[in-house]
């Protein structure tokens, strides 16, 4: 029954915006400005790890060299880079 309900709700949330708004996870961020946000780590699993193979999966060095790291709603990592100075 219950994955009836998550069929049917992810159909509507595709027609209807505000159904979307509703049940979808907005993105949370972990690293900004350089620093970890600890209380926005998932505590479950070493979410260093994940974050540092993230980041070398991307050929990123460092916190230094990005902007912004959010986790999303099935737990995956979105990365922004900084951009380069001229």
């Amino acid at each position: 029954m219950l994955v009836l309900w998550d069929y049917a709700l992810n159909a509507v949330s595709y027609c209807f915006r505000f159904i979307k708004w509703l049940i979808s996870v907005p993105p949370i961020p972990v690293v900004r400005c350089l620093k970890l946000l600890r209380r926005n780590t998932p505590r479950t699993f070493p979410f260093e790890d994940k974050l540092m193979c993230s980041l070398w999966q991307q050929e990123i060095s460092s916190f230094g060299a990005m902007k912004l790291a959010c986790t999303e709603g099935e737990g995956a990592l979105t990365i922004m880079r900084r951009e380069r100075q001229k």
